[in-house]
């Protein structure tokens, strides 16, 4: 009985290292997001810090499941989801979301900084410059 009890112990506490790893790895996720990121094959960069996702002109609320590897981005009553993936050197990040017509839009990243608190630009205009410039 006591070799049971034992044989028992070890596979739960084997069991929960292997949970806490694993949900270890998943928080690697939402720290490798945050920062700036270019639209490949544009001019086009998009900020993600730990609560935010900044494109030019717009803030949105976003969240993070590590286990389904999805984004839940809301602003207002707005609601977009989008599955996602990293290179394995997690310096490009794919987008794939309902593209409203049926089908899925995928959209490629690179990795410019891990500045969250960088400004999203269009064509290297960041939103703080044409704020002031209107001001």
């Amino acid at each position: 009985m006591k070799k049971r009890i034992c044989a028992l112990a070890a596979v739960t506490v084997a069991l929960c290292a292997c949970l806490f790893a694993l949900a270890g790895c998943g928080s690697g996720d939402q720290k490798d997001l945050i920062g700036e990121w270019k639209v490949q094959g544009t001019d086009v960069t998009v900020v993600y810090n730990d609560k935010q996702f900044k494109t030019y002109g717009t803030t949105f609320d976003y969240t993070i499941d590590t286990n389904a590897k999805t984004i839940t981005t809301t602003n207002g009553s707005f609601t977009g989801l989008a599955n996602y993936s990293f290179s394995d050197d997690r310096q490009t990040l794919t987008l794939n979301e309902d593209d409203g017509n049926g089908g899925t839009k995928t959209t490629v990243f690179d990795k410019v900084s891990s500045n969250g608190d960088a400004e999203p630009s269009v064509d290297g205009a960041a939103e703080s410059a044409s704020e002031d410039a209107g001001n």
